[in-house]
């Protein structure tokens, strides 16, 4: 009996840890410290006319389609989330909750191209739409879905910051490096890799160091620092790594 009030306490200890840190890291940061809002929407977009290309023919949609679909839907609920509770004001403001739910929608069917492609044009729609409803700041896109997503847009970046082409995509990489803090924000409520208080205090501090750091590549674009732009994509991989070393195979 007493070993079973202690598991119960411990489990309720922990359960309190992960409460009390999750509850300190949603109040820690405005958005539009991390991830402007018009370059959260210039992404979001971008990724809404690519899924409608990848749902354009069925005969065309494989697994390589759907794959992306997946990882694109799960990278708009974030950006969504970020969006309806930003301290900017944008155009999306009011559309926010609509974007999510029709995002999380298109996620959850992308194996299926009659459906997935129903949820596309209701997510196409909802960029259009406004409601009362409020977006919900709490893990609600696929933790691994994003993780998957984040060396995708990690290694366009680095080709946008890199070489001759740095001038020629500043609105691309400031998109791209505030999407990467926006997930990096996002993931850190999500305690799905966690076994622990000490697993997710490690979380969240790669989650931050991973949104500071892309939030930096994302000023530096802004201020055509190329090399200021490259030194944060250096700490941007360091974070990765951190996590990686911890949490890839869970």
């Amino acid at each position: 009996m007493n070993n079973a009030r202690s598991t119960v306490c411990r489990s309720l200890l922990l359960l309190a840890g992960f409460t009390a840190a999750l509850a300190a890291w949603e109040s820690a940061t405005k958005p539009s410290a991390y991830a402007p809002a018009a370059d959260l929407i210039r992404q979001l977009e971008t990724m809404v006319k690519r899924m409608g290309e990848d749902l354009s023919a069925e005969a065309d949609y494989g697994e390589d389609q759907q794959g992306r679909i997946v990882k694109d839907a799960n990278t708009v609920i974030v950006i969504g989330q970020v969006l309806g509770v930003h301290d900017q004001e944008h155009r999306l403001k009011g559309a926010a909750a609509g974007i999510v739910s029709a995002a999380g929608k298109l996620a959850g069917c992308a194996g299926e191209f009659a459906r997935a492609q129903s949820a596309w044009n209701e997510l196409k729609m909802a960029l259009s739409g406004r409601s009362d409803d409020k977006v919900e700041w709490k893990p609600t896109a696929d933790v691994v879905a994003l993780m998957k997503q984040v060396p995708i847009i990690n290694n366009s970046l680095r080709r946008g910051v890199g070489g001759n082409r740095f001038a020629k995509t500043l609105d691309q990489s400031a998109a791209q490096a505030a999407t990467l803090a926006a997930i990096a924000e996002v993931s850190g409520l999500d305690s799905a890799y966690c076994e622990s208080d000490a697993d997710l205090q490690l979380w969240r501090r790669v989650s931050a160091e991973m949104r500071d750091a892309a939030a930096a590549v994302a000023a530096a674009v802004r201020k055509e620092d190329q090399k200021e732009a490259s030194a944060g994509l250096d700490r941007l991989v360091k974070s990765c790594d951190a996590c990686h070393e911890r949490f890839r195979n869970q």
